[in-house]
């Protein structure tokens, strides 16, 4: 498709939404401006999430450049803005990195903590604020190199039309895939497991990159779906059923994988009955607001939409998909929230203490979400929706050969 054909009015939108969000996230967190420690804490739930987000994005970009298939190709340029914004949310970080070197969020952060504490003391050499800074600058600036290197292979490859750039692609994106995947394991672990001063998972990395994954599935599967359904061009011929169940294959694929790393870790946990790990679990389930979060995490973030993907005529029927992924992306917050927010209260936090707060995490999310939404319409618009060449085939052929499958 050409730029010229237009652009979806739903995209459009979605940017005016983007800033009403962020105006309105502005004024939430405006009241916690007294109150320092509240007010970083809601903006490092947003910031995480987005960063979670993007690297999704960025993930199944690469994933899409290896495999070259026929269901990336109404999608890949979501996964593409989505990953393009990953320097800007480095910038983002910005305030966390100060509030690391003001000794807040962070236990490890704090002198007086690191003082009468000896685990602290003896990661102190890893775990201080100018390394910090550093390993967060690398990880940016890794990971923001692999989805720009991508997205101009991928752009090279339709201005010109030569398969060799396609080729490229692939052997670019298979180690960078790895690459990714560490880095995020490692930037994971130090941007929120270390939020608690003891407690630690060897699973907890790749639960974040298949939860980021997922989170970003659902966004883009919600987008393509929608705008079929408003008939916008060129998803009304490019979502097919053969493209609905692909995605939605996919989509299944990644909700049974995250369970398999939830109940894992869980189950590890629970057998090695260790004071210092089944804290984390005992936060989130011996409080009844936390356990009604996990309730509602092992229903709709597992169950529901496992069942509901197994149906074949979900995938099928784009506004039943649009909607298993909504439900997935929603789920996809709460669970950041469910992971992140009891890092900050102490075992049997009283409900009042817990959400004395919950302003400042809404303001969170819909500043940074807001301004999340303006950037990747943006990166939208500065190229085409769908690539020209797929497989060393163009788009058009593809199209043609989707349609003649599912009449």
């Amino acid at each position: 498709m050409n730029q010229e054909q237009g652009f979806p009015r739903t995209y459009t939108n979605l940017q005016v939404l983007g800033v009403i969000c962020a105006i309105l996230g502005a004024l939430c967190l405006i009241p916690y401006a007294s109150n320092l420690e509240q007010l970083y804490r809601g903006y490092f739930t947003g910031w995480v999430f987005l960063v979670s987000l993007s690297i999704g994005c960025l993930g199944l970009t690469l994933l899409q450049g290896m495999v070259r298939a026929q269901w990336g190709v109404p999608v890949v340029r979501i996964y593409e803005a989505g990953a393009k914004i990953l320097p800007l949310l480095g910038v983002a970080a910005l305030p966390i990195i100060y509030a690391v070197f003001t000794h807040h969020l962070y236990p490890w952060a704090n002198p007086a903590e690191v003082a009468k504490d000896s685990v602290l003391r003896w990661r102190a050499p890893y775990m201080n604020a100018p390394f910090f800074f550093l390993r967060t600058i690398f990880y940016f600036l890794v990971l923001s190199w692999f989805a720009f290197q991508a997205v101009k292979l991928r752009r090279l490859q339709d201005e010109t039309g030569d398969v060799v750039y396609e080729n490229k692609l692939a052997s670019f994106s298979a180690p960078a895939f790895v690459f990714s995947v560490l880095l995020a394991t490692f930037a994971i672990t130090d941007w929120v497991m270390t939020l608690d001063k003891h407690w630690y998972s060897t699973i907890y990395g790749f639960y974040f990159c298949i939860s980021s994954a997922l989170t970003a599935h659902s966004f883009a599967i919600f987008l393509v779906c929608w705008l079929k359904i408003k008939g916008y061009s060129p998803y009304d011929k490019l979502i097919t059923p053969q493209r609905t169940k692909d995605l939605g294959n996919l989509m299944l694929v990644m909700t049974m994988v995250w369970a398999y790393f939830a109940v894992s870790q869980f189950i590890i946990i629970w057998s090695g009955d260790l004071p210092y790990e089944i804290e984390f679990y005992l936060r989130r389930n011996t409080d009844f607001a936390f356990a009604t979060f996990t309730t509602f995490l092992v229903i709709f973030h597992f169950f529901v939409p496992f069942l509901l993907l197994l149906s074949g005529r979900t995938k099928r029927v784009p506004a039943l998909l649009a909607m298993t992924a909504t439900i997935q992306f929603v789920t996809c917050l709460v669970d950041m929230v469910w992971n992140v927010e009891p890092m900050f209260q102490s075992l049997n936090a009283s409900f009042a203490a817990q959400f004395h707060g919950f302003l400042s995490y809404l303001g969170g999310f819909l500043l940074l979400g807001g301004l999340w939404l303006v950037l990747f319409v943006f990166n939208l618009r500065r190229n085409r929706l769908v690539p020209l060449y797929t497989a060393g085939l163009p788009t058009e052929v593809l199209e043609t050969e989707v349609l003649s499958h599912a009449s």
